[in-house]
């Protein structure tokens, strides 16, 4: 077998928002070419199934392979500051996984849900389970085109079509 050991570690910042344990600080993982990028991603995304939803860089710090969250695109600025929203839309979509989901990658869809939909503005709640996801949701009109958006961007990660919104 021509696989080289690889050192991880998540940088603190990174491991705070997904809210990873300690034990997912450091690992290793191997693969056959330490150049190939894609192959060390899905080593390390089998190693932590969170970080297949997050946004991360990866840089060798040393011999070890430090994994960083990466900034998001930015939404365009609002003409004036964000107040609290006063009007919502409605809106719901449930999907069926296409594969049966563990309970890491249900706890993972889950934060990185709240995390995203907190920075719009969202309220509402997501119904997880490993064979799939029932959202009903109030999202500022502001920020609907935003929310469509990473709506198609999160499933794309998924590796899943994405669901119809269902808008009231």
């Amino acid at each position: 077998d021509g696989s080289v050991a690889v050192k991880i570690e998540i940088a603190p910042a990174l491991r705070a928002a997904l809210k990873l344990p300690g034990k997912q600080r450091k690992t290793r993982c191997f693969v056959e070419d330490r150049a190939d990028e894609r192959a060390l991603r899905d080593a390390i995304e089998t190693k932590v199934p969170a970080l297949r939803l997050a946004d991360y860089a990866l840089e060798d710090r040393n011999g070890t392979v430090v994994v960083e969250g990466a900034a998001p695109e930015p939404e365009p600025e609002p003409a004036a500051p964000r107040a609290p929203a006063a009007a919502y839309r409605m809106l719901s979509y449930y999907h069926f996984f296409g594969d049966e989901k563990t309970a890491d990658d249900v706890d993972a869809i889950v934060r990185a849900l709240d995390r995203d939909w907190a920075a719009l503005g969202v309220l509402g709640r997501a119904y997880a389970a490993p064979e799939g996801l029932n959202a009903q949701l109030a999202v500022p009109d502001d920020a609907l085109g935003a929310f469509e958006r990473r709506h198609l961007a999160f499933f794309e990660k998924l590796e899943e079509p994405a669901p119809g919104l269902n808008l009231a």
